[in-house]
């Protein structure tokens, strides 16, 4: 039981540090992104860790995101506001390709880290096989002939 506590744990912490460092990849990302908005930037950015969510769906997430671009752009200023309008449909792709990239590089993280992890448990599990493969002993029956045969007891 306590193998099987030290393997979740480890596939735990290496699920926790694979989607951590890819929400920093993605913040990264958005930043350097010429075509976005810095109100979409912003927006992006502070939904990275939901997109290392595993109970949504992927198009989920991007339908959250996008809301939430809506409702950032509803308080911009008017100014702002007529120049998301106008270029609404490349930011939205845009942002859409963002995304899709993302949680294409969260999948990835995770799949690495059941990778690890079991690259982990079989080495921890290879001693153990050794050791049982060589501590069973093969037991004679009572009874047995030389070449295994059973042999009656005479009267």
């Amino acid at each position: 039981m306590i193998g099987v506590a030290i393997i979740v744990t480890v596939l735990q912490q290496n699920t926790s540090d694979g989607l951590q460092a890819a929400s920093v990849r993605t913040v990264k990302a958005v930043e350097k992104d010429a075509v976005l908005q810095p109100f979409l930037k912003t927006v992006i950015a502070d939904a990275a860790g939901s997109l290392a969510n595993v109970e949504s769906s992927p198009a989920e997430t991007s339908g959250k995101v996008l809301k939430e671009a809506e409702h950032a752009a509803a308080r911009l200023a008017p100014s702002d506001q007529e120049a998301f309008a106008a270029d609404r449909s490349r930011q939205t792709q845009e942002m859409e390709l963002v995304l899709t990239r993302a949680g294409e590089d969260m999948k990835h993280e995770a799949e690495q880290a059941y990778s690890r992890t079991y690259v982990l448990a079989s080495l921890i599990m290879l001693p153990g096989i050794v050791f049982a493969l060589f501590s069973d002993k093969r037991r004679k029956r009572k009874g047995a002939g030389v070449r295994g045969e059973l042999t009656l007891p005479q009267q």
